[in-house]
């Protein structure tokens, strides 16, 4: 709930600063916490800066330990939100190099960053590259059995199919989608490509009463989607601001901090001035 983001951001901070005076086993994984925290509520530079910290103190300390594929993985979707696909695209393949070191253990990982490839690829006008990384990230989330995700997969390859006038290929993945969907909670953005991409579907068929019926509960949920999406925006704000007010108390605590080790750094050298007079 992004309602519960300050008040995690800031528990978060505080073990950081706590944890950093003993160099923790667990502060490359809080780090990398904090930048997940950050790139959600879209607060690049900071999200940026705590992977950083995270990786960096990985590969220092850690190198075999194979947790930094999430954070390398963050940072390749922050870079892409920034419109920065060369970086994004690096971030991608460091995370899938490394996680295919450890396939058996790391198949949703992978199958995460295979999809985010995919995403990419269609930014950059890339189809043949798209369908591919769908279809490698189909797999792996087969391999996991991870139904939400393989329904989600094959909704956008559905899409791309439909955009490429294939229709048995993209009316077969639907009729697969149909059979997953009744046994799982979809989200509104689910919901929302679902009806847009059968409307796609019926309208390409020649079924416009069905294209309207399915567009107009598109629609529906989009409304609702953007509905989420202000208030999501007001809490975005709300959170930086109590970022930035935290800041301000910091800063000021640091220098009553300063203030107080000088007076009593005055009051040392004076006694030690007295006893030697």
């Amino acid at each position: 709930v992004k309602g519960d983001y300050p008040e995690a951001l800031k528990n978060y901070l505080a073990s950081a600063n706590y944890l950093e005076q003993y160099e923790h086993v667990q502060l490359p994984g809080l780090y990398g916490n904090i930048g997940m925290l950050y790139s959600r509520i879209n607060y690049n530079e900071k999200a940026i800066e705590y992977l950083f910290k995270s990786i960096d103190l990985y590969h220092k300390k850690y190198p075999d330990d194979v947790s930094r594929v999430k954070p390398l993985n963050v940072l390749g979707i922050v870079y892409k939100n920034e419109g920065d696909y060369e970086k994004s695209e690096l971030f991608y393949r460091k995370a899938l190099k490394l996680a295919l070191t450890e396939e058996g253990k790391l198949s949703m990982d992978i199958g995460d960053i295979y999809n985010n490839l995919a995403t990419l690829s269609a930014l950059k006008n890339e189809k043949d590259k798209q369908i591919k990384y769908l279809r490698s990230s189909l797999l792996y989330y087969m391999k996991v059995g991870s139904k939400i995700n393989i329904l989600h997969t094959k909704l956008t390859m559905a899409k791309y199919y439909s955009s490429e006038n294939d229709k048995e290929q993209s009316n077969r993945l639907m009729r697969e989608v149909d059979r997953l969907k009744d046994s799982l909670e979809l989200t509104k953005e689910m919901k929302h490509q679902y009806y847009l991409t059968k409307s796609e579907l019926e309208k390409a068929s020649g079924n416009y009463k069905n294209a309207y019926d399915n567009l107009l509960l598109a629609y529906g949920w989009k409304d609702t989607l953007n509905r989420d999406e202000k208030l999501d925006e007001v809490s975005n704000l709300e959170m930086k601001y109590s970022y930035q007010q935290q800041l301000k108390v910091d800063s000021l605590k640091q220098v009553e901090k300063e203030k107080r080790l000088k007076i009593e750094f005055k009051e040392q050298q004076a006694k030690k001035e007295a006893e030697l007079s």
